[in-house]
């Protein structure tokens, strides 16, 4: 009598495959989806926030700009300043305009400008000494759309949780009507319901361990060799998180559904 299979898992073994299976997929998805995230966030925060509108005057609109740029690259915390062309700048600003069309002359002159992460970028000290040279020239940090993103981010989380919710709750449902005479047999012999329990809830724990250690060189391989992709340095920290989490999940979920059968099962 194999003892190990009996007290932790007392089903047949394409059960457990098919639950290692279908949780070693949506791992690789969650992981997808949150290095994703990550990833994101790292270039958003490398990415400079910063633009420079120069309005077209008249009077020696060339010469101004140049002293404009002067003042710029005496500042240290300032790398580069690129030039956006009317087309981006129209296209940045196509949700405000809708439908109306502006002629380039009066668009004003609009650079990205490249900043280091300094407390010595001061916005306000370069604007009063910008618009003395040009009437309401302005470098000002732009905001992104990192809200939405966010959005994004937590909606497709919650979809997904709720499908591996659906999944494991079929799963287990199934699983638990298999070792029915299991249950019913550990109980004639005196087993008490909180072995049982936490008998099952030690072999499921054994298997996510595995589904997650599987998990993890799969994905790796598919970002390294599919996607040419680089982890970043704090991913194994939200990997050994995601394990802590997905975990408690789905076995204080086991420990529910066991509950309830074995109760209905004390009823019929």
């Amino acid at each position: 009598m194999n003892f190990l299979k009996i007290k932790f898992f007392p089903s047949n073994i394409e059960d457990y495959l098919y639950f290692c299976a279908s949780n070693i997929i949506f791992i690789i998805i969650l992981l997808g989806i949150i290095e994703k995230k990550l990833e994101k966030k790292n270039i958003n925060e490398s990415k400079s926030e910063v633009m420079l509108f120069i309005p077209k005057v008249h009077d020696d609109f060339e010469e101004k700009r140049d002293l404009i740029f002067n003042q710029l690259s005496a500042n240290n915390s300032i790398i580069s300043v690129n030039k956006l062309e009317n087309k981006e700048i129209k296209k940045i600003l196509s949700d405000t305009l809708k439908n109306i069309d502006l002629s380039d002359e009066i668009i004003p002159e609009v650079y990205d400008v490249q900043v280091k992460a300094s407390k010595s970028f001061d916005v306000d000290i370069i604007n009063n000494k910008i618009t003395k040279i040009i009437d309401g020239a302005l470098i000002d940090k732009i905001g992104n759309k990192e809200s939405k993103d966010f959005i994004l981010f937590f909606s497709g989380i919650a979809v997904l949780i709720i499908i591996i919710l659906l999944n494991n709750f079929f799963l287990l449902k199934n699983y638990l009507v298999k070792i029915k005479h299991y249950i019913n047999l550990s109980r004639y012999f005196g087993v008490d319901d909180i072995i049982i329990l936490r008998n099952l809830n030690i072999g499921f724990f054994i298997l996510l361990t595995l589904v997650f250690s599987v998990s993890y060189p799969i994905f790796k391989t598919l970002m390294d060799y599919n996607f040419n992709h680089v982890f970043l340095n704090d991913f194994i920290k939200i990997y050994l998180l995601t394990y802590l989490i997905y975990n408690s999940i789905i076995l204080t979920f086991l420990s529910i559904q066991c509950k309830i059968y074995m109760k209905n099962l004390n009823i019929l």
